[in-house]
């Protein structure tokens, strides 16, 4: 065989084992996170990645450049995967649907926003991700990072959503394959407690309710947060009335935290109204969920 041939055979071969190790990365982080339905891959990458840079804070520009306020230094085998999605469904829509599948994982939420709370879209989608094609509406995206360990492996995620002006709605996942899963991360402590509508009418039982956590709250280090989802899901409502009912609850609970001396920049609202499984509404049509996530001591 001919120098040449050798060396295009050398490539082609090159090409294909490549090609394979992407595909077989990119079926991992669909094996951990199913595919959202009839989304489409847009995007595929698999590399390995010395220093990650995890966001674990909103985005601030610092002059005329943007960085998370927090971030986490990790290293290993990092999987990049775009999604179009039907334009029919809302970035939060398939941020549930991720949530749902790490809650099976029994992940460590470490940060997670909504709308303009994150930053904005346009630095999320050519600083942090460098795809341009995540630039949409910074009242329309969704962040959220966390840790999760499966398959005798330690994984680090970070997963993006956002409506574009166009309407088209895209999700972006990073997976990294952690070589150093014990010091790679603060461990993460979660704590959660579900509030039905019927405890914000009644204060003296949600004090009676919340009493004893709402004192190791206050007890905590200044470095913590606390998650407020809203649910509302009435047949009586359409899809938007639920949404606004939703928020309405997650604000008046967050104005009893702070009624309780927590303070109001450690408290994150995410609403999801009736954009959830109909089994998340088996025991209540409305009701809060509310996560407190702070660095182990």
């Amino acid at each position: 065989m001919k120098k040449k041939d050798s060396l295009r055979l050398l490539l082609v071969l090159w090409a294909a084992f490549s090609q394979m190790a992407i595909a077989a990365a990119g079926s991992r982080v669909e094996d951990l996170l199913p595919l959202f339905p009839l989304a489409d891959v847009v995007g595929d990458r698999a590399v390995n990645a010395p220093e990650y840079r995890l966001a674990t804070g909103p985005l601030a520009s610092l002059g005329s450049v943007a960085r998370p306020e927090k971030e986490e230094r990790v290293s290993g085998q990092l999987t990049q995967k775009s999604y179009e999605i039907p334009q029919v469904h809302e970035p939060r829509e398939v941020m549930q649907h991720y949530l749902k599948a790490l809650q099976r994982l029994n992940a460590n939420i470490l940060y997670r926003c909504e709308g303009r709370d994150c930053g904005r879209s346009n630095d999320w989608a050519n600083v942090i991700f460098k795809r341009s094609y995540l630039y949409g509406l910074d009242d329309y995206q969704q962040y959220l990072a966390a840790t999760f360990q499966a398959q005798d492996a330690a994984y680090a995620v970070a997963i993006y959503t956002v409506r574009r002006a166009n309407q088209r709605v895209f999700a972006h996942v990073e997976l990294v394959e952690l070589n150093s899963p014990e010091v790679a991360l603060q461990a993460r402590k979660r704590e959660q407690i579900t509030i039905d509508e019927a405890d914000l009418e009644r204060p003296s039982s949600l004090n009676d309710k919340l009493g004893a956590w709402l004192s190791k709250v206050r007890a905590k280090p200044a470095d913590f947060q606390i998650f407020i989802a809203s649910y509302s899901h009435s047949s009586k409502r359409t899809d938007v009335e639920n949404y606004e009912h939703a928020a309405d609850l997650a604000r008046r609970f967050r104005v009893y935290l702070t009624q309780q001396a927590i303070p109001s920049g450690s408290i994150r609202l995410i609403v999801i109204g009736p954009f959830a499984d109909e089994e998340d509404f088996a025991e209540s049509a409305s009701y809060l969920e509310i996560h407190t996530v702070d660095a182990a001591p």
